[in-house]
């Protein structure tokens, strides 16, 4: 594989900010000629990546929903951050963004296309689609904010109401999807480095939370069943 070295360092990876540099600024190797140079190596700042596996990922999005997403978002922009050696990328801010009103938008819509042109400059037929998924986190939050205004009414009127089993397994499989997709990509980049294999490999904590997750998901459905059952 190979990575153009008009965007990006082909030792370090980081950032070139413009063509009109000859050397790079956060490790000093000469930047090759506008082209193709062998893709950027598995160095030190990512000695501990690994390729989480898609099953596990889809399973702590549909039972993690929100709460993973963030976790995700958050651990994925930790990795693009040391991937492309920015120190103007806050992986926490990022996360917390994301959920904003209207701002969040553009951040969640900023996380994807950073990893579509990582994979553009890896030459890389793989792309994360980031206007595909911001459509789908913008309907996300539309049915959310949406439950939380039905949540309040019913409450001011002494009926309260949950989201349906239906809409909790409509909101679980849109954060799987959008977390499945985005860690497809992310893997896709890692399996194109050459010189030293990135595993792919769960964490312990990672099936923990599977559980955890899927008992807490498994709780909301019976709420949202008997909430169901008693405004009916």
């Amino acid at each position: 594989m190979t990575v153009d070295t008009t965007r990006f360092c082909g030792v370090c990876g980081a950032a070139r900010e413009s063509t009109a540099l000859r050397f790079c600024r956060q490790c000093g190797t000469p930047f090759a000629p506008t082209g193709s140079v062998p893709v950027v190596p598995l160095l030190p700042p990512l000695h501990d990546a690994r390729r989480r596996p898609p099953g596990l990922v889809w399973l702590l999005g549909l039972f993690g929903s929100a709460t993973y997403a963030f976790f995700w978002l958050w651990m994925s922009w930790r990795e693009l951050k040391r991937i492309r050696g920015e120190a103007s990328m806050h992986p926490f801010w990022h996360s917390v963004a994301a959920f904003f009103p209207i701002y969040g938008l553009f951040r969640f819509h900023a996380h994807f296309r950073t990893l579509d042109e990582l994979l553009e400059a890896a030459r890389l037929p793989v792309r994360a689609g980031a206007g595909l998924l911001t459509l789908v986190f913008l309907l996300l939050i539309a049915v959310l904010y949406g439950s939380l205004a039905l949540s309040s009414a019913g409450v001011a009127t002494g009926k309260p109401m949950n989201l349906s089993p239906f809409s909790l397994l409509a909101v679980g499989a849109a954060y799987s999807y959008v977390v499945t997709t985005g860690q497809a990509a992310l893997n896709a980049y890692y399996a194109s480095l050459t010189g030293v294999a990135v595993p792919e490999r769960g964490h312990a904590f990672e099936y923990i939370f599977i559980v955890l997750f899927a008992l807490a998901f498994l709780a909301q459905m019976y709420l949202a069943v008997g909430g169901s059952a008693s405004f009916g």
